[in-house]
């Protein structure tokens, strides 16, 4: 029987926070993986990269939560990129899930943020849909 526990890590004292995560048992990386690909398609991600340990999702944004950067075009266009990183754990597997923006001109990237706190209610939400598969 699969079950699946999403946890959200407690602050710890200065540092930044750690990123949310999933506990999903009974499952292979490579099937909770899977799973995670099909539902970000069906949800209009685009995938960006996959490998034996992570997927890479991305997204156009029409408001980041970053101000366009002074030296930035106004015909820059911003993407968010999720993450999720697959990890073996006995009889489980532990996802955990990041975010950035990447402002883009044409094909070049200019800017790359790292921002998992002001998406983290997104990334925990999409842990709870992957949990959710698994029920």
């Amino acid at each position: 029987m699969v079950t699946a526990t999403v946890l959200i890590a407690a602050l710890s004292s200065a540092r930044a926070d750690p990123p949310p995560l999933a506990v999903i048992g009974g499952a292979s990386v490579r099937y909770v993986k899977n799973i995670a690909i099909e539902s970000a398609i069906q949800h209009g991600w685009n995938v960006a990269g996959s490998d034996q340990t992570s997927a890479t999702f991305e997204i156009k944004l029409d408001e980041p939560a970053t101000p366009r950067p002074v030296n930035m075009p106004a015909s820059a266009r911003t993407w968010l990129r999720i993450r999720l990183s697959f990890a073996d754990d006995e009889d489980s597997v532990i996802v955990t899930a990041h975010a950035e923006e990447i402002w883009m001109v044409g094909l070049a990237v200019r800017r790359v943020v790292t921002l998992d706190r002001p998406y983290r209610r997104h990334l925990v939400g999409m842990l709870e849909n992957l949990r959710d598969r698994f029920r």
